[in-house]
């Protein structure tokens, strides 16, 4: 939607990058690298597809980084960071623990969680995952509630540095996964995305923003290939 505004009112958009630091999120919980290439392919293909059919005017503007390495420069930064945050304050520290026991299956990698997040929400651009094609620029972080604590440490360590990164929170995606959980109303064929009676509130409002920005079940199993497209 910003993208579009940005358009309709003659304004360069920005680029809008959308990752997943796959190797990282492998390890740090313990999901097999095949795996999670696999899934972070089917995801990229996935969201291609649906900004080439739903978004075609904007395709240039979308970068997609899916099944990102993580390479060793990258995770000397990540523990350098985690490092400075285990030793500023043990309360700032309690708040990622609780925060690590939601997103990882492994115990004790707290800082390195937060480290990672401080580091790819862009607080400190010279070490930056993704390089940055416009300058001067800005970070817009985009997530929703569950990233607040996250983007409490980015803005801090931000603001240290004189880095302008402006966290911005959205209602979708407030229960991020990296796997359905049918058992709380994720769809997981086009069927059950068709049923209007979704009672898991979260997953609801992220169906009706999709269904809002176009996304019919016939135009998903376009997207998805396993059909064609009927425009009336």
């Amino acid at each position: 939607h910003v993208l579009k505004q940005c358009k309709e009112h003659d304004i360069e958009p920005p680029t809008y990058l959308v990752y997943q630091a796959t190797e990282f999120i492998a390890e740090t919980n313990g999901i097999p690298s095949i795996h999670a290439q696999d899934l972070a392919l089917r995801m990229k293909h996935y969201l291609r597809r649906y900004i080439e059919v739903l978004h075609p005017d904007l395709v240039r503007h979308v970068r997609l980084e899916m099944g990102c390495a993580y390479p060793d420069h990258v995770r000397s930064t990540v523990e350098n960071i985690a490092e400075s945050i285990r030793m500023s304050s043990s309360n700032l520290l309690h708040q990622f623990i609780n925060c690590e026991q939601k997103h990882s299956h492994e115990s004790g990698k707290a800082a390195i969680y937060a480290g990672a997040n401080v580091l790819y929400n862009g607080a400190i651009p010279e070490e930056y995952p993704f390089a940055l094609d416009k300058k001067p620029y800005a970070i817009l972080p985009v997530g929703g509630r569950a990233e607040k604590p996250f983007f409490t440490l980015t803005k801090k360590i931000a603001e240290e540095r004189n880095t302008a990164v402006i966290p911005l929170f959205t209602h979708l995606g407030s229960r991020p996964t990296y796997y359905p959980y049918p058992d709380k109303g994720d769809p997981v064929t086009l069927e059950e995305y068709r049923n209007p009676n979704i009672k898991d509130g979260p997953i609801r409002s992220d169906i009706e923003a999709m269904r809002a920005d176009g996304a019919t079940p016939e135009m998903l199993d376009f997207i998805l290939g396993e059909g064609t497209l009927r425009m009336s």
